[in-house]
């Protein structure tokens, strides 16, 4: 049957709610069957249970740390870990949001090959640029601030941050592409610019033009933010914002570095950039687009940080009193490092990071940084034995195999094995194949037909799919009883 052939039947075949569940079965099967047989899809899944792994025993470990230097149990610190969570809901969420944002920042640019350590500067500058906002709104009574605007103050505040963040994460992608200074220095020191400038303007007593004018009542606190620029709902809740913002910016990314051509040539060029530059990619100008985004994203985190707490300012602890850069954009970096920069897995690492910081803070403190750090080590060195592979070199050091008179019918029952896994690949592999041509066949359909061909192509490559999955089976199943029959056989000719 020709393509158009093919094409007119699926038009004229509906895909039916029959058809969906059935679909939904067979990728049911088909997953399941990758975990085991997909060379990639076993080494991420193994991977991942293994980095729970590590990171569980780096919990353990800050918990007995903490047992032994304070003479409290661990069970004490379980039970007020569980304990907390629901009196502490709101702030695990928000703190959860503003690492996962935190790590979907550094991750973006850490895709392309850039490292970007200067997100907390980033931070601050769309801090400071919502603080100006919302002085200048409330200066000129606008009217974004009445109670009947709606989300309007919120999606000016969030445009605003995100312009910020971008505009001073462009200055070190430029100096970065075009002057090659490296990019963890310039970030480095823009970082202190921004501090020193943010100090400047919102502690009371500088000297100079401008000295002190975002200051607010209470020294060192900045001016506050307006209700109406804030995430907060008619609730007084951040909580549903921050979460909200987390999620749809990890979807987003996600989408764009697994379906765009865009974010194709980001990862590649990350991977390598010799490799972009003979693709013909323009990588300086990806870069810094990946650099400026990434910059964008720590403006989102700087309505997160400074926006949807009880307290709507940069608090003193951020630049008043203190004396160093925020953390907020440092935490980040560690999160995406133990996701293993994947933006949706950043979610579920981010909230359980943030866990002993909320809930255990007031029994121990310094235990949520523990923790972090034992984490981050922890993780470097399943990295470390996952390159080294020590239990399979002390297998093939100690492990040596019998030798007996039906080593023969072993070794052909290894080949018959791997003949099976490998005809299990190879068909995997082709169903991706033909997936992708008939994708290509029906681009020139609508997109309802499009959709309706496309599903229905599905169903039938996944058929003759599974029918091939059966042969092989069949085989291997004859294979394994030919070799039972002549082991017994064997051994008892002994």
């Amino acid at each position: 049957m020709s393509n158009l052939e093919q094409n007119t039947v699926n038009v004229n075949k509906k895909f039916s709610f029959s058809d969906f569940t059935k679909l939904f079965s067979q990728t049911i099967q088909i997953k399941s069957q990758q975990v085991f047989y997909s060379k990639n899809v076993r080494r991420s899944t193994k991977n991942t249970i293994f980095i729970v792994i590590f990171i569980l025993i780096a919990f353990f470990l800050s918990f007995l740390i903490m047992s032994l230097s304070s003479g409290v149990g661990i069970d004490s610190y379980l039970s007020q870990m569980f304990s907390n969570i629901s009196t502490s809901t709101n702030t695990w969420v928000i703190d959860a949001s503003i690492l996962g944002i935190a790590g979907l920042s550094f991750l973006f640019a850490h895709k392309s090959g850039l490292f970007n350590i200067g997100i907390s500067g980033q931070m601050l500058a769309g801090g400071l640029a919502v603080v100006g906002l919302s002085k200048t709104l409330t200066e000129s009574n606008s009217p974004i601030l009445s109670a009947d605007a709606g989300n309007t103050g919120v999606i000016l505040s969030l445009i605003v941050a995100m312009a910020s963040g971008a505009l001073v994460a462009l200055v070190t992608g430029i100096l970065k592409n075009f002057f090659r200074i490296n990019e963890v220095v310039s970030a480095i020191m823009i970082n202190w610019i921004v501090f020193y400038l943010a100090k400047f303007l919102i502690t009371k007593g500088s000297i100079g033009a401008g000295a002190g004018s975002l200051a607010g009542g209470n020294i060192g606190n900045s001016l506050e933010i307006h209700s109406n620029l804030s995430l907060h709902d008619p609730m007084g809740n951040g909580m549903v914002g921050a979460i909200i913002l987390l999620v749809v910016l990890a979807v987003i990314i996600y989408v764009v570095f697994r379906f765009t051509t865009y974010g194709k040539k980001i990862s590649s060029i990350g991977k390598s950039q010799s490799a972009g530059v003979y693709s013909g990619y323009y990588t300086k100008s990806l870069q810094l687009s990946a650099f400026v985004i990434s910059g964008a994203i720590s403006g989102v985190l700087a309505v997160v940080v400074f926006a949807s707490k009880d307290q709507l300012n940069i608090p003193s602890s951020s630049v008043g009193s203190s004396s160093m850069v925020p953390v907020e954009g440092f935490n980040g970096i560690a999160i995406s490092l133990v996701a293993f920069s994947h933006p949706i897995l950043v979610i579920p690492i981010s909230f359980l990071f943030s866990l002993p910081q909320v809930t255990l803070e007031s029994l121990a403190t310094g235990i949520s940084s523990l923790t972090l750090s034992l984490s981050m080590y922890a993780v470097a060195i399943f990295v470390i034995i996952y390159r080294i592979q020590p239990i399979n070199f002390i297998k093939k050091l100690l492990i040596k195999k019998e030798k007996c008179k039906s080593s023969y019918y072993v070794n052909q029952y290894s080949d018959d094995k791997n003949n099976y896994v490998n005809g299990v690949r190879k068909e995997i592999a082709s169903r991706n194949i033909n997936i992708f041509v008939k994708k290509q066949e029906n681009q020139n359909l609508n997109f309802k037909s499009k959709l309706n061909n496309n599903l229905l192509d599905i169903l039938s490559i996944n058929e003759e799919y599974f029918d091939n999955i059966k042969k092989l089976k069949n085989n291997f199943s004859e294979s394994k009883k030919s070799f039972n029959t002549n082991i017994i056989t064997n051994e008892g000719g002994k």
